[in-house]
């Protein structure tokens, strides 16, 4: 999953069927490019976004390989390497899985799930990221722990399609993890 492309850290870009058709890797200036160039952009799915199963959605590549490091998943997680391609990955992810997402504390973050409310067919869930932290990977660098991410997960708040905040949610929302899920 993980590579090098033009001596920077780069992962993989899939069309539909699987097949790996470009990379989308990081310059160290911190900006992202796609090689070759002009390649369509898709979310980075990690597992199986199987029907009726829960599934993760992060706007950010590092968030989302956080929440693998810390939950032990390995399945029904999506990135969609930035807050413009929120759509796709709303369009992506089956309509009955329950979607938690991950919404970074920044204007892009809220756009991008606004977005991602607007467009899924189904139930949105929110994970809050503490206000103090920008986003997960922040989090989890200083110091969030397993028992923190389980908080958050366990109390998600739903959301409509619209994405106006209906209320808590007490729902399981991961399948592999025991440490991230106790129901």
């Amino acid at each position: 999953m993980l590579g090098c492309a033009m001596t920077c850290i780069a992962f993989p870009v899939h069309d539909q069927t699987g097949n790996v058709i470009a990379a989308h890797y990081r310059l160290k200036d911190g900006s992202w490019r796609y090689f070759p160039q002009g390649v369509t952009v898709l979310p980075l799915v990690i597992g199986d976004l199987v029907a009726g199963e829960p599934v993760h959605g992060f706007e950010s590549t590092w968030d989302g390989l956080d929440y693998l490091d810390k939950s032990g998943e390995q399945e029904g997680v999506i990135i969609s390497r930035g807050a413009g391609n929120a759509k796709l990955l709303a369009e992506m992810v089956p309509s009955n899985c329950p979607l938690s997402v991950w919404t970074q504390n920044d204007q892009a973050g809220q756009e991008w799930e606004r977005t991602i409310g607007a467009v899924f067919k189904g139930t949105v869930k929110r994970c809050k990221i503490p206000v103090t932290h920008k986003d997960l990977n922040e989090w989890t660098q200083a110091g969030a722990s397993v028992d923190e991410l389980l908080a958050a997960i366990k109390n998600v708040e739903s959301h409509s399609r619209a994405g106006e905040v209906l209320g808590g949610c007490a729902e399981r929302v991961c399948r592999h993890s025991e440490r991230a899920c106790r129901s």
